[in-house]
């Protein structure tokens, strides 16, 4: 919601983004009321994947948002070109689960997430953009304030990505964003979306009460995004945290963490050892042999005097 332009700070000599609502909705009070609350969320976000906020500002009558200026291209520019290989996805999808997390864990939940709401920058950084529709997660203390925003019943957001319950006009909380989420995903691996219609009675009817091929995903991520996408939200994962650590799961190892991958094949293989091997298994397996199972040395065996009278200490190994 809203139009942005690019600009200039002349007294700091940066480059900045400055986001001006629509003259249709310049003296809307909803709107306002919107507007004002995007950059309040964006302004207790702190974290390398949200676009910053440096201010907000009023001139003959309008109010602007001086956002960060995020270079690079939106995912949905990105999409245009085809899918996405599935470490391409892993990347930036990891990314957006953190972002999103730190939103929720800050109570706030996103409402819009789509590709042109994702920003991939030159040095592959991933942003996560506009905050318009955001909203506080639901709650005793600030649901009558939400509500003098947002009434339910109300659409709010981009139809191809709303949940079920969000396409319903009823109260949404962060599963919705999970839902999204798992929207997101598909597109990135399928170069599609996950829902089609080309009303938006026939896509709300898709979201409601069809499936999308998950057989068209790679089995690595399958489950984690048919988990995301069930229709009932109480059967979705229950935080973006756990979609993330599921993505994560199998991912290859580096570092010390790689070399103790190898100790643990190496123990629930012993045979490995006598086969061909790269170095960090000939590593593992002298480190196994000569660090975890030493050998002891028996005490010297003493021995009968010799012909001299003197007794001899032999060293059995």
């Amino acid at each position: 919601m809203g139009n942005v332009y690019r600009a200039s700070d002349t007294r700091l000599g940066r480059e900045i983004a400055i986001k001006t609502l629509p003259p249709a909705l310049a003296r809307d009070p909803a709107a306002l009321a919107r507007f004002e609350r995007e950059a309040r969320f964006l302004a207790s976000l702190n974290h390398p994947n949200i676009a910053t906020i440096y201010g907000i500002e009023e001139h003959d009558g309008g109010r602007f948002l001086i956002l960060e200026l995020v270079p690079g291209e939106t995912l949905e520019a990105v999409l245009a070109r085809g899918p996405l290989s599935l470490d391409q996805t892993l990347k930036i999808a990891l990314e957006v689960a953190t972002a999103l997390e730190a939103a929720h864990e800050a109570g706030i939940i996103h409402r819009d997430l789509k590709p042109s709401n994702v920003k991939i920058t030159p040095d592959g950084r991933v942003k996560l953009l506009d905050f318009g529709i955001a909203k506080n997660l639901p709650s005793a203390t600030d649901a009558s304030s939400a509500a003098t925003v947002t009434r339910v019943g109300m659409l709010i957001g981009t139809p191809a990505y709303m949940s079920p319950e969000q396409i319903r006009g009823g109260e949404v909380d962060r599963r919705s964003d999970i839902w999204s989420f798992g929207c997101l995903l598909y597109e990135m691996l399928t170069g599609r979306r996950a829902f089609k219609g080309t009303t938006y009675i026939e896509l709300a009817d898709a979201i409601r009460n069809t499936e999308p091929d998950f057989t068209a995903l790679p089995e690595r991520v399958r489950r984690v995004v048919m988990h995301c996408l069930k229709k009932d939200p109480t059967d979705r994962f229950n935080n973006i945290g756990d979609a993330r650590r599921e993505l994560q799961e199998g991912e290859p190892s580096a570092g010390r963490s790689g070399i103790f991958a190898a100790i643990i094949s190496a123990f629930r293989n012993p045979r490995q050892e006598r086969q061909p091997s790269p170095p960090v298994l000939r590593l593992v397996s002298r480190w196994r042999g000569d660090r975890l199972f030493p050998r002891r040395r028996r005490p010297p065996e003493v021995v009968p005097e010799n012909s001299r009278g003197q007794r001899t200490a032999v060293d059995q190994r």
